[in-house]
């Protein structure tokens, strides 16, 4: 606490008290909120360096510039793929409304949202709730969030959710959006488009680590569908979910005998449908290696994982 800026005449037994009660140290970058206005009092700040610039904005006080209108544009578009919108804010009610209404040339509208919470309390509970409403499992929400804090609680608590922390700066948001796997798109059919009038059913993974496997697998593969496409290639047969967990389980190192099949399902099935897999691995093993990509040995050993055993003989 010497170091910091504080009161000559305080005494030193009262710096010790001081010093007692200063659990943690916070680096914030620019552009990061210290406090919002409305939340509850929970500490007591000093700055060491720096400045801080404290404002209060109404609804019409919110300013909707082009970076968070691309933004706005980007999370339309995969409603528009079949994906549903939620709200989920820490803000009081009425001023989330009323910015909405104070701003009808947003590209976003209330509408768009299926579902919305709009509380102080923590985010992981908010979509809790929201998975319960909409009666689908915590791993089908990615969280797209600007705040590091909040994507880090919600990690903490539902590990289960994707959580996607946007760039510092907003002019990056778009491009970095752009690059993120979860959002990856392919065909969309009449019934994807209406997917957002009513719940759909959920697809239940036996863990947060398998639906995100599942998820990733899910969005190579349309990867190379469309290269192979482009190319003319003959497509590789797209994975079936239902062998994730078993191909996760293998991969794991477990034997053929200690894994449950899926029901009416016989082993050669799913020897099977792990080949498929196998193969959309080596298909990506061969691509970062010939791009040099640093992800490569990682690649590398979840080939060496599967590749093992029965998978290697046939």
């Amino acid at each position: 606490m010497r170091a910091l800026c504080l009161p000559t005449g305080i005494r030193p037994e009262e710096l010790r008290e001081v010093d007692e009660v200063v659990f943690a140290r916070r680096r914030l970058r620019r552009g990061e909120h210290l406090y919002r206005a409305g939340e509850p009092f929970k500490s007591f700040y000093a700055f060491r360096s720096g400045f801080f610039k404290t404002y209060v904005d109404g609804p019409q006080g919110v300013r909707v510039e082009e970076p968070h209108r691309a933004l706005q544009r980007f999370m339309l578009t995969q409603r528009e793929a079949g994906m549903l919108l939620c709200l989920c804010s820490k803000n009081n009610p009425d001023d989330v409304f009323d910015t909405f209404r104070a701003h009808p040339e947003m590209p976003l509208a209330l509408e768009h949202f299926t579902a919305s919470r709009l509380s102080w309390g923590p985010k992981s509970g908010s979509l809790r709730s929201l998975a319960e409403e909409l009666n689908i499992s915590l791993d089908s929400f990615i969280l797209v969030d600007n705040s590091p804090t909040e994507c880090a609680e919600v990690q903490a608590d539902s590990p289960e959710v994707l959580t996607i922390p946007l760039p510092a700066h907003a002019h990056d948001f778009a491009g970095f959006l752009d690059h993120v796997w979860a959002f990856d798109r392919w065909s969309t059919t009449a019934e994807d488009r209406q997917r957002d009038r009513g719940p759909r059913q959920p697809r239940r993974y036996p863990s947060p680590a398998v639906g995100q496997t599942a998820r990733l697998v899910r969005s190579l593969y349309f990867r190379f569908a469309d290269l192979e496409r482009d190319l003319d290639e003959p497509n590789l047969r797209q994975p079936s979910h239902d062998y994730i967990d078993f191909a996760y389980r293998w991969a794991s190192g477990e034997s053929l005998e200690s894994i449950p099949l899926p029901l009416n399902v016989d082993i050669g099935d799913a020897i099977k449908a792990m080949k498929g897999l196998y193969s959309l691995l080596r298909q990506l093993e061969w691509a970062v290696r010939n791009q040099k990509l640093p992800v490569a040995g990682v690649v590398a050993e979840a080939v060496a994982a599967m590749e093992r055993d029965v998978i290697k003989r046939t």
